[in-house]
């Protein structure tokens, strides 16, 4: 951030230091493209209309009450939850700036059961957002955020599903705004430092005022609703007990509104959950807009985020585009408890290649045994001989010779290597068999260098 400035010497501000080199998030943006020669504005635009999306909406938000739109609006998203007047109206923003921003083909939205395909042929991005996350708190005036990630999209999309359902290892930015006592907007892009600004209503811009966070690697702070504990795995009542009975026991504080308990965790560090449970299997919290884009930011800031099979967040693909899950996110070593409390009762990302094979019993491996079976997919493609559209693997499985239904790609690698469950069909001299190949924590991406998208 500039610290340049100019100290007063006299008069009603005495000895006050005035910053008057102020970097707002507007010059932030500009900036940032004017390092990259290759930078064609399109991302920078958009971020422009996200920026008055966000804006607006804290205008409604700090209004509500005064001009009555506090309460339900008598209608159900999507999801199910219940919509307020302000979640409409926050939607209809989002939808209105995102189309008139000519920069982005297609918008997720949690109040929109499907994708909003946008006129914009040669725009180039996907905005995923919950425009009014926490919405349920808006009438007790507890904070609450809008929750953004953006994609951007290959030469000729056209905003199908296939477009959208990615891992969060694919988000060229994502972020958060937080509408509480001020506005808090913190933005990340891919392998670059998470900067927060603060709105400054006077002038009408958010102002750059924590630059470059970073989280502290452990706290004694969690965060997670004890109302479900009745519904939980056993590995999860096992860590809030081991927090509890702490030589320090750790600090409990829960506001129900994720961005908020999200925004304090990246700022004093601890740990954030809402795991899935026997209540809800798969988890409450959606994939897309409200898990990849908090695992961006909070591993960026240092940090980790899982899902509730321990799976690293950012590498889960979701399976349709309202797909939820669980989630534990916070200080590194916060998170790395939950993962190693939970590998000793056997779940872990490691473990498991699995699947049916013959008799229909259950397969499990170890993490050097997945190494194994990885490496030899990484040499298929020297191995495999195409015939008549059937691929031949010669290597032998339990004793016998399979011969590989389909070739194995890059995009199969990628699964493999990104958690992703994915399925090869096997065909022996006996019977078909399809194996799963389930998340395999491997290694964790190479030493990051910060990228501009343009």
């Amino acid at each position: 951030m500039a610290t340049n400035g100019h100290e007063a010497t006299g008069g009603p501000v005495g000895s006050e230091k005035i910053n008057t080199d102020i970097v707002t998030l507007t010059r932030f943006l500009n900036e940032e493209q004017t390092k990259h020669k290759e930078a064609t504005g399109d991302f920078t635009l958009l971020c422009h209309a996200l920026q008055f999306s966000f804006k607006s909406i804290a205008y409604y938000i700090r209004r509500a009450s005064l001009i009555n739109l506090s309460g339900l609006a008598g209608s159900s998203n999507v999801t199910g939850d219940d919509q307020k007047k302000l979640d409409v109206i926050g939607n209809d923003i989002f939808i209105a700036a995102m189309r008139s921003s000519g920069r982005v083909r297609v918008l997720v939205s949690e109040e929109e059961e499907e994708a909003i395909v946008f006129d914009a042929k040669d725009a180039r991005y996907a905005v995923l957002c919950d425009p009014i996350d926490g919405s349920s708190n808006l009438d007790a005036g507890v904070s609450v955020g809008t929750i953004f990630g953006i994609f951007k999209l290959p030469e000729g999309a056209k905003g199908t599903k296939e477009d959208l359902l990615k891992p969060g290892t694919e988000l060229v930015s994502a972020g958060f705004t937080m509408y509480g006592a001020s506005a808090q907007l913190v933005l990340t892009m891919k392998d670059g430092p998470v900067n927060g600004f603060t709105m400054d209503n006077a002038l009408g811009e958010f102002i750059l005022t924590h630059p470059d966070m970073q989280m502290p690697k452990h706290r004694g702070i969690y965060s997670v609703n004890e109302g479900n504990s009745k519904y939980w795995d056993e590995p999860v009542k096992e860590w809030v007990e081991s927090l509890k009975q702490a030589e320090k026991p750790y600090s409990a504080r829960y506001i129900g509104s994720m961005v908020a308990d999200a925004y304090r965790t990246l700022l004093y560090g601890g740990i954030f959950a809402y795991p899935a449970d026997k209540k809800s299997p798969k988890g409450k919290l959606r994939i897309l807009y409200e898990c990849a884009p908090m695992a961006m930011v909070f591993e960026n800031a240092g940090g980790q985020a899982v899902n509730s099979k321990m799976a690293r967040m950012m590498e889960v693909i979701p399976e349709q585009i309202h797909d939820r899950s669980g989630i534990f996110m916070g200080s590194y070593d916060e998170v790395q408890k939950v993962i190693d409390i939970h590998k000793k009762h056997g779940v872990s990302a490691n473990a498991l290649i699995w699947g049916v094979g013959a008799g229909h019993q259950l397969h499990y491996a170890s993490k050097e045994h997945v190494e194994e079976i990885i490496k030899a997919l990484k040499a298929l493609p020297q191995l495999m001989k195409p015939k008549t559209g059937v691929t031949k693997m010669e290597a032998k499985h339990e004793r016998r010779e399979p011969t590989l239904l389909t070739p194995i790609t890059a995009q199969h690698l990628s699964w493999v290597s990104t958690f992703k469950l994915t399925s090869c069909l096997i065909r022996t001299r006996f019977r078909i068999t399809r194996r799963l190949l389930l998340q395999s924590e491997l290694a964790y991406p190479s030493p990051r260098t910060p990228t501009y998208v343009h």
